[in-house]
């Protein structure tokens, strides 16, 4: 061929022989045409845009593997998983930036037989440019395995184990490259051959142990074999099933549970934070200098105000009912899921981790004891100290605990749960029985003249048993000095502290009061132009479901949002940690509505079998007490390894823990997805009730307007300093003796007053000087009706990925099934 020779750069003569380039410049191809160096598949130059490199030469094998075991088990849970669960499911493993669109034909083509098995292709040589014993490729969209990895596999057991998770991974890969390419309409360039470690390696690997031995996953052919690779598990197999068999006597079984400013504490560990209940409780009946409570009996206290936050979310929009779910989700996919929403003894159930987490858990890591996270024995010390968590202990929605305004408040008082039982709880103390609200009444949110504030602070109305605010007070009140000393007397008492707190925080009591000081704080009543502090009425604001995600959705988060199943530790048989028992909770109760759920599904690709996912988790933790178990016996024994699967002295038993590893952690995404489905589609809900908007609310604005729970309200802290030195009032008059009676009645007439009542004054002497150290600026602001958007922060809060990929993908299904 002809000979092309460049000499600083510009061609000066084309001969023949050998190939060769001089050149102490640049090389400038201005050709329209592609130049190739070398035979087919060397390097080419050419338009980047237009040019795909060549698949990476294979030396093919006479050796032949077939596999399907992993497209066999993909196919099987599309078919066992509604549509948007799988979809989930699959940002769990590939990555929240594949498309919903992509996700949504991977399951249906895997449910209509459209997807098969990749090709599986036996090399000569290593695969791929790092030289591993398996690959994928891309382009050819086919998996490659080194020969000499297959006469592995066939002549033992352990190898035979990794190649199957070697299939597996690189079936996954394939499921990768397909939702990043065909599947998706935005497509993504992969290179040639993934060596990476994939999740979905072992996700899919849900060999049942306890009812097999064995596990055929292939066939292969060589010229001295040919026949099925099967994993032998025989041992491991006879293991597990004596010790499902056998009387487990050596430790206790978990049982069932049988026995605003926001909820929480953010100044525990930052001093500069904006104030929440248990702060205030804390900073004023815990203080060092006064030490009117321990710290331990002030968390019983604030025990029984977090309650009054948890409790909110029993409303009919949250609860599996009979008459409610269909009633009240708007949202047409969200109606197809049914049931996935938690009974009522569900949520108990839920809430009650939480509190353990809060309440034994927390504070024993914070005093550096590095406690178990072990639910029977911190469930243990939660019962004992606090007197446990139960239907009637927890109450449900009511807005007098709150001091919420009952406008437009629907009558929920006749909804049931899935067991046609009404939503209700027997009220401590009296044994009388309280339905979710009546409903608005037009009469409770009007301005009592003789008080100059809304009705529903001092006044019963008998109809439909509306009580106020007041009224729940003193009866908690006198309830605590009932049982003055014990856990459930604290209770009683920060519950009613709790309103207490919410009269600073949740009305416009400080915003009159610094109207009465000459500051033109805005007082959210839209009339007041032209009128004294005077004359402008006491109001709060009214509560509804955005508040409620608003006010419970970041606490639970703390929890809800992160039950991931760690890597494996030692563990005592039949320890449940506090977020796997979240998660079985969660399971046990949706399996448990689906078995009653009689609604027909309007598409075969929806519906969720929890049962078979319960099934599955019940697996992987009776594994993990096997494994326990196991330790336990070799650690009897004198081994010089210390690796466990080294003292087995099986690859195999590895394979089989870490695929059900994968699985426990997979099953983590379901509470995280419950809860987001449950408490709403947000986009949906916020604009609902976000009143703002309206101009013409009167004296009846939103929570979200007049709260100042918001970390960025700028009254938060001097209306949180106004209810320390209340609430220590009041602990001090408690634990001084004061009778039920005398309490009730002191803390209503000095406190549940209008500013300008002479019982108010006592604010002066904490506002007065906070007003003085404020620039001109920071006061001037405060006369603008400013939309804090508590909701929107508080929301936004818990908006990570996984909860934009949950709205992404509601909001692709909302648009399809139009």
């Amino acid at each position: 061929m002809s000979r092309t020779r460049i000499v600083k750069g510009n061609i000066t003569k084309i001969i023949g022989g050998n190939y060769k380039i001089y050149s102490n410049d640049e090389i400038e191809n201005i050709g329209s045409k592609v130049i190739q160096i070398g035979k087919e598949g060397g390097v080419v130059y050419g338009d980047p845009e237009k040019f795909i490199p060549p698949p990476i030469d294979v030396q093919k094998s006479e050796y032949k593997l077939e596999s399907t075991y992993a497209h066999d088990q993909m196919m099987s849970l599309a078919k066992e998983l509604g549509e948007i669960t799988f979809m989930l499911f699959m940002t769990e493993i590939f990555g929240y930036e594949i498309e919903a669109e992509a996700l949504s034909k991977l399951y249906r083509d895997l449910r209509d037989n459209k997807i098969k098995a990749p090709e599986i292709i036996v090399s000569k040589s290593l695969v791929g440019r790092r030289g591993g014993p398996a690959g994928y490729s891309n382009k050819r969209k086919k998996i490659i395995v080194n020969e000499r990895f297959v006469e592995e596999a066939v002549k033992d057991n352990d190898k035979r184990a990794e190649l199957m998770a070697a299939l597996v991974e690189e079936y996954g890969h394939h499921i990768d490259n397909l939702l990043r390419t065909e599947l998706t309409t935005n497509g993504i360039p992969d290179t040639d051959v993934k060596d990476e470690g994939a999740k979905f390696a072992y996700s899919l690997f849900r060999f049942d142990i306890f009812n097999e031995s064995q596990l055929n996953y292939a066939k292969a052919e060589l010229p001295a074999f040919k026949g099925d690779l099967i994993i032998d598990f025989t041992t491991l197999h006879t293991k597990v099933t004596e010790y499902v068999n056998e009387e487990r006597h050596y430790t206790e079984e978990p049982g069932d549970d049988i026995s605003n400013y926001g909820a929480g504490r953010n100044r525990k560990h930052n001093k500069n934070a904006a104030f929440a209940h248990g702060d205030i409780e804390f900073e004023a009946l815990a203080d060092p200098k006064s030490r009117l409570y321990s710290d331990q009996d002030v968390r019983k206290i604030y025990y029984g105000n977090w309650l009054r936050d948890f409790s909110q979310v029993i409303v009919g929009f949250t609860v599996r009912g009979t008459n409610v779910a269909i009633k009240a989700q708007k949202n047409k996919v969200i109606k197809e899921l049914s049931p996935m929403q938690l009974s009522h003894e569900g949520w108990v159930k839920l809430i009650k981790i939480l509190a353990i987490k809060e309440f034994v858990f927390d504070p024993l890591k914070d005093a550096g004891k590095n406690p178990a996270d072990d639910y029977a024995t911190l469930e243990k010390t939660f019962d004992k100290e606090y007197g446990g968590l139960t239907k009637d202990i927890l109450g449900i929605y009511r807005p007098e605990e709150h001091i919420d305004n009952p406008y437009k408040l629907k009558n929920e008082s006749d909804y049931k749960d899935d067991k046609g039982k009404l939503i209700s709880y027997t009220y401590e103390g009296t044994g009388k029985i309280k339905k979710l609200y009546s409903g608005d009444n037009q009469k409770s949110w009007k301005i009592d003249p003789a008080k100059n504030m809304s009705f529903f602070f001092w006044k019963d109305f008998e109809d439909g048993d509306r009580p106020s605010s007041v009224t729940y007070m003193k009866q908690q009140l006198k309830l605590a000095v009932s049982r003055r000393g014990k856990p459930e007397g604290f209770r009683n008492l920060g519950a009613a502290l709790h309103v207490l707190e919410d009269y600073f925080s949740h009305t416009n009591f400080v915003e009159i009061s610094l109207r009465r000081l000459g500051i033109d704080a805005y007082p959210w009543v839209s009339y007041y132009k032209g009128k004294q502090h005077t004359e402008i009425p006491v109001v709060s604001g009214r509560f509804l479901t955005d508040d409620t995600m608003a006010s419970v959705g970041p606490k639970m988060g703390d929890l809800l949002f992160d039950p991931k199943i760690k890597e494996y530790k030692r563990r005592i048989p039949g320890q449940r940690s506090l977020a796997e028992k979240f998660i079985l909770s969660v399971l046990e109760d949706l399996a448990d509505g689906q078995k009653s759920d009689k609604a027909e599904k309007s598409s075969n690709y929806l519906g969720v079998e929890y049962a078979t996912w319960l099934l599955w988790f019940n697996q992987f933790l009776t594994f993990q007490d096997f494994l326990a178990k196991e330790y336990q016996k070799t650690d009897k024994q004198e081994w010089m390894s210390r690796d466990f699967f080294e003292k087995l002295g099986s690859t195999s038993a590895e394979t089989l823990q870490k695929g059900m590893g994968y699985t426990g952690q997979v099953m983590a995404f379901f509470p995280k997805l419950v809860v987001n489905i449950v408490l709403g589609s947000f986009d949906n809900i916020i604009p609902e009730a976000q009143s703002h908007l309206d101009k013409n609310y009167g004296d009846c604005p939103s929570h979200s307007q007049l709260a100042k729970d918001s970390y960025e309200h700028p009254l938060n802290k001097i209306s949180a300093e106004l209810a320390k030195i209340a609430v220590k009032d009041v602990g001090t008059q408690y634990k001084n003796g004061m009778s039920g009676p005398a309490l009730a009645d002191f803390v209503a007439n000095k406190y549940f007053v209008h500013p300008s009542s002479p019982n108010a004054r006592w604010s002066d002497k904490y506002l007065i000087p906070w007003v003085n150290s404020q620039s001109k600026e920071f006061i001037e602001k405060l006369s603008h009706g400013t939309v804090y958007e508590h909701a929107h922060h508080e929301v936004q809060a818990i908006s990570d990925k996984s909860v934009k990929k949950i709205k992404e993908i509601m909001a692709f299904f909302a648009k399809k099934s139009k």
